[in-house]
């Protein structure tokens, strides 16, 4: 599945707006940091790289928490607009 849709179903199934950002920055966090941790291949021991693998994962924490919120709003819409 899809890591951007499965972000915005956090955000949609998720019932208040802080679990939405809370669990959108660790899924996207979680996902970037062991994506980039688990396909390193560098003659570099993979303990020197953790710094910059934590600030990419940062960035996918906050990537993750954007479409997050955007599930939330289409959820938020959907239900405005039913009768």
């Amino acid at each position: 599945m899809d890591p951007g849709l499965v972000a915005a179903l956090i955000g949609y199934t998720s019932p208040s707006r802080t679990g939405t950002t809370t669990a959108g920055a660790g899924y996207g966090f979680a996902l970037a940091f062991t994506f980039m941790i688990a396909g390193y291949r560098g003659q570099t021991p993979v303990a020197h790289r953790l710094l910059p693998f934590a600030l990419l994962g940062l960035l996918g924490a906050a990537c993750a928490t954007l479409l997050a919120l955007a599930g939330q709003a289409i959820k938020a819409r959907t239900r405005r607009s039913a009768p």
